[in-house]
């Protein structure tokens, strides 16, 4: 005796290629979605790293530097950050952070530290939100859809070997 013949839903095939290239077809789009986003982090920390060291080379440039151009003539904040040389730094690292709309620039941290001395290490530290691409990616983002980058840069400061003279 022959098996009978499927009738009805069980005994048709149509359609078994289409499920089963959706079955295919759905890890290999996480996959590439994930690469994309892998990549793209990477992308944004370097930009980060990048503004970090950018900020570290205005300490150590603004710093020191006249305070006629800090609105402070009288040289009261010379080697001190404090005021505008504190707005100048943090404003030369968020200029690089524009680059990117993916950056949540109002969760943005400059930390500058050091002796501001000449021959000592001047050290920027830059944290900043990143708004990932696929927020629905759990896997690299977790279920905010930001993530923390950070970066961190030194440079020697040389600081002013001369005095800038008062102009009050």
């Amino acid at each position: 005796m022959s098996p009978r013949p499927r009738t009805g839903l069980l005994g048709d095939a149509r359609g078994a290629l289409l499920l089963e290239a959706f079955i295919a077809f759905v890890p290999v789009l996480l996959m590439f979605a994930a690469l994309c986003q892998t990549c793209d982090l990477y992308a944004h920390q370097l930009i980060v790293q990048r503004a970090a060291a950018a900020a570290a080379r205005a300490a150590a440039v603004i710093l020191p530097d006249d305070g006629a151009r800090y609105n402070d003539p009288a040289q009261r904040s010379l080697n001190k950050l404090q005021g505008e040389r504190k707005l100048a730094i943090e404003a030369a690292a968020l200029g690089l952070l524009r680059a990117s709309r993916q950056f949540a620039l109002e969760t943005s941290a400059v930390e500058v530290s050091g002796r501001f001395q000449p021959g000592t290490r001047t050290e920027v530290e830059l944290s900043v939100d990143y708004v990932c691409l696929m927020r629905g990616l759990p896997l690299l983002c977790g279920g905010s859809g930001k993530r923390r980058l950070s970066a961190a840069a030194q440079l020697t400061y040389q600081g002013a070997r001369y005095r800038y003279p008062e102009q009050g």
